[in-house]
């Protein structure tokens, strides 16, 4: 999916300079000050505060494939209340 940032842009709010890059993103994690998000070409693209994590500029090589070292997504979706109804994943 696409993301949408906001808030103080020293923290992270303002993800213009990378906003073409986060296209067709799996998951998002975070710092207090930066974030990084997954991409499912196995890219990994962050922003936000650089000392936090939001310059990833010198291991630009290292987060191009990181899916190789991911396990493979889940097929199903369980509930915490009937642990055996899991129903497929469209």
């Amino acid at each position: 999916g696409a993301v949408v940032t906001w808030g103080d842009d020293s923290c992270g709010g303002d993800s213009t300079e990378v906003q073409e890059q986060l296209k067709d993103v799996l998951t998002i994690r975070s710092t207090s000050f930066a974030f990084a998000a997954l991409r499912r070409d196995g890219k990994v693209i962050t922003w936000g505060c650089p000392s936090a994590g939001g310059d990833s500029s010198a291991l630009l090589q290292e987060l191009e494939d990181v899916n190789r070292y991911l396990p493979p997504p889940s097929t199903k979706r369980c509930s915490k209340r009937r642990k055996r109804s899991c129903e497929r994943e469209p």
